[in-house]
């Protein structure tokens, strides 16, 4: 585990593993919260016999949080004291049990794919952000909106994506080896630049 998560033999492995938990990490600066998006949630939980864990990848969504902690019965990772690497190994520890992370944040999304869970970028408002970042992998169904779809349409589209994370997991590992790629192209026009002085 590290920065990219889980390396994709592992990743692969892991996602054989019983997991029990649907993560849910939602921004408390983009409106309310609607019923569809509550019950779609809730549902697809009951549904799948998992438990809902919140998290929050910022302080400002706190509160939220905890509102809807409270709603489902649920636990919550709060953002502390800590500081960002220190949240980070605890939400990276959570992950691994998630079946799934329902988010409108991109970041945590990312986080979740690299280590197993099925990235659901489904947002009670705009998922647009979401939508433009995971084309980049070649996605096209991971972000939507509950603007956009009524219950059963949500919980049909999550299924979906449930349904092809193999599919998922390949492409996390295209991006990856993208990633390395241009990485080692930059560092080696660094160090020819340099080897110029």
């Amino acid at each position: 585990m590290g920065a990219l998560g889980q390396d994709d033999a592992s990743l692969r492995r892991s996602r054989r593993e019983p997991r029990d938990l649907l993560v849910v990490s939602i921004r408390s600066d983009r409106g309310p919260v609607g019923d569809s998006w509550l019950d779609a949630v809730e549902t697809y939980a009951r549904r799948r016999r998992l438990r809902i864990h919140l998290v929050t990848q910022v302080r400002r969504d706190q509160s939220l949080a905890l509102k809807l902690a409270e709603r489902w019965g649920a636990e919550c990772l709060l953002w502390e004291d800590d500081l960002h690497p220190e949240h980070e190994v605890k939400v990276r520890a959570l992950y691994p049990r998630a079946a799934l992370t329902i988010s409108d944040r991109l970041h945590g999304l990312i986080i979740a794919m690299t280590e197993g869970a099925v990235p659901v970028g489904f947002a009670p408002n705009s998922a647009e952000k979401l939508s433009r970042s995971f084309m980049a992998l070649g996605i096209d169904q991971v972000a939507f909106s509950a603007s956009e779809y009524g219950r059963d349409e949500a919980l049909a589209r999550i299924e979906n994506l449930e349904a092809g994370a193999d599919q998922l997991c390949d492409r996390l590992a295209m991006g990856r080896s993208r990633l390395t790629q241009l990485s080692d192209e930059v560092i080696a026009s660094f160090r020819s630049e340099l080897a110029v002085y």
